[in-house]
């Protein structure tokens, strides 16, 4: 049987009585509770260890609770109690509701309140369907009464669960989505249970032992639904927990292998495909050259602006020179300031001309730092393979070598633009 989802914890607006869903949550309970005091006058000649059977088979059901999307819990008590409708009449149908309930109750830890609208939820939809369903009796159970009352008792609990999802605060509806087509579905599904306890209560001669079958056989279809659901959401969650660690995995091998500030490649991956690059250029006797560049006077800038400031002067440069370089070349952070890059098949003319045209570029471009606008000033060096060196750290010590040679003429010559970290 489908019934409302639980509320949350806590919910904004009223508490106690009302706070089981406010004015139409205390009007459904109240209405619950003097149906079944109705129904409790008016109980069916039903043999003793038949009431057992309903009770113990209603009292299991809360263990097959399936939540749908919507957020609507189904289990197989509204199919019990249509059964118990269809062949002794509404007041039977609506005892064998209560152990379920208060059941599932207890074992959510519900309000005494909340346990009340649930239960005149189920009353209201039952009472519907039995006031116009007389009951099958001896006679046998036709299509127009299970067509009927399984409509009326879908329509009212629908439309019960439909106005209790309106008239709720709107934090549960933050949690929740509205009741949709799920409302219709979930105690419309719940009347071909009905039918098979009823028939074969009624097939055999023996009321107790057609109750007890009929209610173990649907009590098994409730299970076999609730395991399929429970396969189906531990899949999702097994999807979801691959997804997290695929996930992490990419986050942990891009962090192997880039700079977490600027997101180029780092140090390391820099001289990995150093030593790649001079096993392909040997192979094709061509040559290649490797660039080196820092910032001038990036000390001094960080101490006057900040740090936070020279962080983003960092990530803007890097992408400023990452989008500079030509498809094929790689741009690597090696250290606080300095950058290096990777040109294949490129001679000593062409990076050097690549150096001026970075080095000009960043002259010319103001990055953005916060509420500041930085120009930069940039030294750098070229070492081109073989002639530079034949091996990864001989033209790297070439480079590095070149670049300190820049670094010394600069401080020996110094310009207007190196007096103070520009800013504007």
């Amino acid at each position: 049987m489908a019934e409302p989802a639980a509320a949350p914890a806590r919910t904004h607006g009223t508490t106690g009585l009302l706070g089981a869903g406010g004015p139409l949550g205390a009007a459904v309970a109240v209405a619950g509770v003097a149906l079944l005091g109705l129904a409790a006058t008016a109980r069916p000649a039903t043999p003793a260890a038949g009431w057992l059977v309903l009770g113990l088979a209603s009292a299991v059901t809360p263990l097959l609770r399936i939540t749908l999307p919507s957020g609507i819990a189904v289990t197989p008590l509204g199919g019990l109690a249509l059964g118990v409708l269809f062949r002794y009449g509404w007041p039977g149908a609506l005892l064998v509701l209560v152990p379920g309930v208060v059941v599932d109750g207890v074992r959510r830890r519900r309000a005494p309140a909340r346990v009340g609208t649930a239960l005149g939820q189920y009353a209201l939809a039952l009472g519907g369907a039995g006031a116009v369903t007389p009951a099958a009796g001896a006679e046998a159970l036709s299509a127009w009464v299970v067509a009927l009352g399984g409509a009326v008792y879908t329509v009212v609990w629908a439309a019960i669960e439909a106005a209790m999802r309106r008239a709720a605060p709107a934090a549960r509806l933050a949690v929740r989505p509205p009741v949709g087509v799920d409302a219709l579905l979930a105690p419309a599904a719940m009347v071909p249970g009905g039918v098979l306890v009823a028939a074969l209560a009624q097939a055999t001669g023996a009321e107790v032992a057609g109750l007890a079958v009929g209610s173990a056989l649907w009590l098994l279809v409730g299970a076999a639904a609730w395991g399929a659901a429970a396969t189906r959401t531990a899949q999702r969650k097994i999807a979801d927990l691959t997804r997290r660690l695929d996930d992490a995995m990419v986050a942990v091998e891009r962090l192997a292998v880039a700079d977490p500030l600027t997101g180029l490649y780092n140090r390391r991956q820099f001289h990995l495909r150093l030593e790649e690059e001079f096993r392909r250029e040997a192979r094709a006797n061509t040559p290649f050259s490797v660039l080196l560049l820092d910032i001038v006077q990036f000390r001094q800038l960080n101490e006057t602006h900040g740090h936070l400031v020279g962080d983003a002067v960092l990530q803007q440069l890097a992408r400023l020179l990452d989008g500079a370089v030509r498809p094929g070349d790689l741009l690597f952070r090696i250290g606080g300031d300095e950058f290096a890059a990777l040109l294949p098949r490129t001679d000593r003319p062409a990076a050097e001309a690549a150096l001026q045209r970075l080095v000009a570029l960043a002259a010319a471009t103001p990055l953005p730092a916060g509420s500041r606008r930085i120009l930069v000033s940039l030294q750098g060096a070229v070492a081109t393979a073989p002639e530079a060196g034949a091996n990864p750290e001989s033209l790297l010590a070439a480079a590095t070598a070149a670049l300190d040679r820049a670094r010394a003429l600069r401080r020996a010559q110094p310009s207007a633009a190196d007096a103070a970290p520009p800013s504007s």
